[in-house]
């Protein structure tokens, strides 16, 4: 809850406009900064990143740091928090001990501030980390909102689905390796496009393309379904039953606004009920509909006395009153919490300091997210935060940075700056586009927005933007170090 943080340090987050709970966050964020009197505090706010994001732009103290740095960040502030707290000696020590692999991104002055500061706070104060960092710099978040008592005031946790905690870029790597050795007959995808979306390493296209029934449910042309056996038309969302779960664990009952505006279009939930249920053929011939399968679900999960009663008090109101966990599934065993991430530390490594023959890229989204939005054209002249770049996705650099390679626009003050167009190159593999200056990024760093570069999709987003998947390992990862331009 920013609303209630009187001190927030985030490492490469955009809390505001990333993630499950943004627009709650947004909202408590403006909370903490509004002077409503004379006698009012906004809170303040550090902030380390690689490139500008909506709660950096607002921070009171900004420093830019190398994406491969940024766990150093995190790991001295924790350093120097539970040397202050004393909440852990062995965690402090291990803390003192760990290796940076170079001189930290940050000074020690801006450091030792933001330390102090979210101590001083008496829990009101919290350290955030964004997607780019590891698993275990966001383990060591967890452990410093711990020692200073923020669980409960400004986090709070809810238990996370086993599938949500699956290593996805493992699992779909595995079922690749069985496509490609012939070993899967059948394959169906639901409003997803791995074709585009997964790294290009990954080889899902040629393996998906050697596989015998190939059904895709799709809204619209993509890249999956140009490769499909079968193309099933999809229900939207507005044309759908289905249900849902909030951040915090909230249950919402989702109902159609619209009736299908086409025969025959299925929502995912009654596609997987035709195909997975052991059934007679003729039934095959009598659709599911979304509302039974929906109710059939939560009349057997929930035990009320009156049903019928119930299911019509949470369609009216839009979710079931009383299933929020918001703070339920708090770390209770602090000792052990403290002992595991010291053991976590020797697995966070961060990279080394960039240089002009070795940088950084980071590859981030926008509001395209992984390119299923790129065929909406408002989005697309939603003007990008911090660039101001609309219907494209230009490579960010650093001022000082694109010098270094000759890739200033000519002439650079012009209202319609001419991109140079660069190759960026990682591992052999490479993505070509144009570069764009912006100010207040880290030095010898590339950041790359995907979710543009759509090979087959509707009219809108024909030619709009770059493809930067192929740039991407199988291990989905986002930070990449040793790139050349």
């Amino acid at each position: 809850s920013l609303e209630k943080a009187d001190v927030i340090v985030s490492v490469d987050a955009d809390p505001m406009q990333r993630g499950s709970t943004s627009l709650r966050d947004a909202r408590g964020f403006g909370s903490a900064r509004r002077l409503k009197s004379t006698d009012d505090s906004m809170c303040r706010v550090y902030a380390a990143e690689s490139t500008y994001t909506t709660l950096g732009g607002s921070a009171d103290h900004r420093v830019a740091v190398a994406p491969s740095r940024l766990p150093v960040v995190v790991a001295e502030i924790a350093r120097r928090v539970f040397e202050m707290t004393g909440a852990d000696a062995s965690l402090a020590r291990a803390l003192g001990a760990w290796d940076s692999r170079g001189p930290s991104p940050v000074s020690t002055e801006w450091l030792d501030a933001a330390a102090e500061d979210l101590v001083s706070a008496n829990g009101k104060a919290v350290l955030i980390a964004g997607q780019s960092l590891p698993a275990e710099a966001h383990a060591l978040v967890a452990a410093v909102n711990r020692a200073l008592g923020a669980v409960g005031t400004t986090v709070a946790y809810v238990p996370l689905d086993p599938e949500a905690a699956k290593h996805g870029a493992g699992e779909v790597a595995e079922i690749v390796g069985e496509m490609s050795r012939g070993r899967v007959k059948t394959v169906v995808t639901l409003n997803v496009n791995p074709c585009y979306d997964l790294p290009t390493a990954m080889g899902f296209e040629d393996a998906f393309k050697g596989v015998t029934n190939r059904i895709v449910l799709s809204e619209g042309p993509t890249e999956t379904a140009a490769h499909a056996t079968w193309q099933l038309n999809a229900a939207t969302f507005l044309e759908s039953w289905g249900d849902a779960v909030a951040a915090d664990g909230t249950v919402s009952i989702i109902q159609p606004l619209i009736a299908p505006l086409y025969d025959g279009a299925l929502s995912e939930i009654e596609l997987l009920a035709l195909i997975s249920a052991e059934r007679d053929p003729a039934d095959f011939q009598t659709q599911p509909h979304g509302h039974d399968l929906v109710r059939d679900v939560w009349q057997a999960r929930f035990d009320w006395s009156d049903f019928e009663k119930n299911w019509k008090r949470a369609l009216h109101d839009g979710l079931v009153e009383g299933t929020s966990q918001r703070g339920t599934a708090g770390l209770a065993n602090t000792a052990a919490l403290y002992r595991n991430v010291a053991g976590l530390l020797g697995d966070l490594r961060p990279g080394p300091v960039p240089t002009d023959q070795s940088l950084d890229v980071v590859v981030t989204t926008n509001l395209m997210h992984d390119g299923r939005f790129a065929n909406l054209p408002w989005l697309q002249e939603l003007p990008q935060f911090g660039t101001m770049v609309v219907w494209d996705n230009p490579a960010l650099m650093s001022p000082a940075t694109a010098e270094r390679f000759g890739l200033t626009p000519d002439p650079y003050t012009v209202k319609e700056p001419k991109a140079q167009m660069a190759t960026i190159t990682v591992d052999g593999r490479s993505v070509e586009m144009p570069v764009w200056i912006l100010p207040g990024m880290a030095e010898n760093t590339v950041v790359l927005t995907q979710g543009y570069g759509r090979r087959v999709s509707g009219v809108v987003t024909a030619g709009a933007g770059f493809d930067v998947q192929p740039i991407r390992d199988v291990s989905g990862g986002r930070v990449y170090s040793a790139a050349r331009v």
